[in-house]
């Protein structure tokens, strides 16, 4: 929200205009990697916002692979080919940054439809755009009516069975992947 976009500005005017002596890009990778994180955690999920705020900066700079959602539409899926784009210049800050997996989400049903496989077939084309290894992932999350109802105030997943035993399946794949 509001707070955290003016306190971002903050941070990263001070930075260009160096009155701090460390590199904000890389304070969240310094977080993550540091004794007490790694000791504690096998896996950090980051949920960033789709705009190139300093926290999705900080976001890019500390992953090792992106979990792309997109709508399985025409339009959505031209938005990923473009992020994929802009997200190639964040593996010159962070080598590590090498894997994608594109999902399809708010699909009408558990299995897409013909106009759904065909919008992820094109962004299965749009993985050409990325200069690492990428992958269009089999499982797809549909419209739930119970995630509109937690957002922002629950935890969906926590609050439907059929959200939890997707979520899963969905993990499980990517654990597969990575």
């Amino acid at each position: 929200g509001p707070t955290l976009e003016s306190f971002e500005n903050r941070v990263l005017m001070r930075w260009l205009l160096g009155e701090t002596s460390d590199d904000v890009r890389y304070r969240l990778a310094n977080l993550l990697l540091s004794p007490s994180v790694q000791d504690e955690f096998d896996l950090v999920i980051i949920d960033a916002p789709p705009r190139l705020s300093m926290g999705t900066v900080n976001a890019l700079c500390a992953s090792h692979a992106i979990l792309v959602p997109t709508v399985p539409d025409r339009l959505s899926v031209d938005a990923v080919g473009r992020f994929l784009q802009r997200a190639n210049v964040f593996r010159e800050l962070n080598s590590s940054l090498l894997k994608v997996g594109i999902v399809a989400c708010l699909t009408e049903a558990a299995n897409l439809k013909p106009h759904e496989l065909e919008a992820m077939d094109l962004a299965r084309s749009s993985l050409e755009l990325w200069h690492g290894q990428g992958k269009v992932l089999e499982t797809s999350v549909r419209h739930f009516t119970s995630l509109g109802r937690a957002a922002g105030r629950e935890i969906g997943y926590l609050q439907d069975n059929n959200v939890r035993d997707l979520f899963d399946k969905l993990g499980a794949e990517v654990a597969q992947q990575w």
